[in-house]
């Protein structure tokens, strides 16, 4: 009866607790990416941007034709847009330079990077000037307007006696300036035996400064006047906010592996616009023409707080290797990188030809970032 029950003890005791993981070797699920023998590693980190920056509905000019209209009373008369005028994308490059800390705890890290960018695009038309006022209403007959230029004829502040613009010279220019600071906790770790994930979380901060200038111009006619109107406009953004996102990295080889990037970012700041548009104007009224001439400056200033979205994309080829002993670690990187901007062109425009006033919408363009990147980095 003795042996029977300190068996049954035995057998009891295996089921209960012969299966127990030791609590001295806890289980790793996703064990930390390749650490270095040290136990605390530092990252500094060196890119190469050659990118370029677009604007949606930054179009500088609306090129315009009169049209007579089959049908109507007398074969009206009417203009119509044939054509909006952009500005190319332009390339340029830029920088981003990191600095971080991987702990000794589960290979959590953290890290800080800043980015700086600068850009500037321009164009200019012409076409052949509209010299006389009873010429303006002949069929096939073009002239530039711009949607930026919110004085006559838009917004009835300034007269223009015969209602039409008729610029026959018209140029832009656009140019950005772009600051951006990350700072990101996360971890890397092995999923399988090729694939790597590196979840984060953190803030963003960043400020962007865009300048956008309109010059249209036409010469002096019969009773047409020479007029010459430029704009001036000038947007500041500042923003900071949450950030979230995932590097992913798919191993072909030990050394060599293809990267795809993802994040998100939600900032929140204020914005500031400044715009001004000149007109000058120069008449001459036949016979014996006596020269009047007006001059008229308007202008505009706006300020307040929005939301700022961001999306972050990316993907390569990357090398990656250790040496003296696994104390060091080297990284290089090639690939392509687009980061979008919902709604961050706030500059606003003076709706059409045919308005006598305006209310001045915002233009609510996206900005897109987007080029090569050339990346090098040192872990110690």
């Amino acid at each position: 009866m003795k042996k029977l029950l300190l068996l049954t003890g035995l057998i009891s005791h295996t089921l209960l607790f012969g299966h127990a993981p030791k609590e001295d070797k806890p289980c790793q699920i996703t064990p930390p990416y390749s650490p270095l023998s040290s136990k605390v590693d530092f990252i500094l980190d060196l890119e190469f941007l050659y990118w370029y920056a677009n604007v949606t509905d930054l179009d500088y000019a609306i090129k315009r034709e009169t049209i007579r209209v089959p049908g109507q009373f007398n074969n009206a008369i009417e203009t119509t847009a044939i054509k909006k005028e952009r500005f190319d994308n332009e390339w340029g490059p830029g920088v981003r330079a990191g600095i971080g800390v991987i702990g000794a705890e589960d290979g959590w890290d953290l890290y800080a990077h800043g980015l700086y960018f600068d850009i500037s695009t321009s164009d200019s038309k012409d076409l052949n000037p509209i010299t006389d006022f009873l010429n303006i209403d002949d069929p096939g007959a073009q002239y530039y307007s711009s949607p930026w230029l919110f004085l006559a004829p838009n917004s009835g502040s300034f007269n223009n006696p015969f209602g039409v613009i008729a610029y026959s010279h018209i140029s832009g220019s656009w140019h950005l300036e772009h600051y951006q600071v990350d700072l990101e906790l996360g971890r890397k770790f092995w999923i399988s035996q090729r694939v790597t994930l590196r979840p984060f979380i953190g803030v963003r901060g960043f400020h962007s400064e865009s300048r956008l200038k309109i010059h249209a111009s036409r010469p002096l006619g019969f009773f047409l006047e020479q007029q010459d109107e430029r704009l001036k406009a000038t947007q500041k953004n500042w923003g900071v906010g949450l950030l979230s996102g995932i590097n992913t990295s798919w191993h072909i080889t030990p050394r060599w592996s293809v990267y795809a990037d993802t994040g998100v970012a939600l900032t929140y700041g204020r914005l500031h616009t400044h715009e001004s548009d000149r007109i000058h104007q120069i008449a001459e009224i036949p016979p014996n023409p006596p020269t009047t001439t007006v001059s008229i400056t308007v202008p505009l200033r706006d300020s307040y707080y929005k939301l700022m979205p961001f999306v972050d994309l990316g993907t390569g080829l990357r090398f990656e290797n250790t040496f003296s002993d696994n104390k060091y670690r080297l990284l290089l990187s090639a690939g392509w990188e687009t980061h979008f901007l919902f709604d961050y062109n706030e500059l606003l425009r003076g709706t059409n030809q045919s308005s006598e006033t305006t209310d001045l919408p915002s233009a609510n363009g996206n900005l897109t970032l987007s080029g090569f990147v050339l990346r090098g980095r040192f872990d110690f």
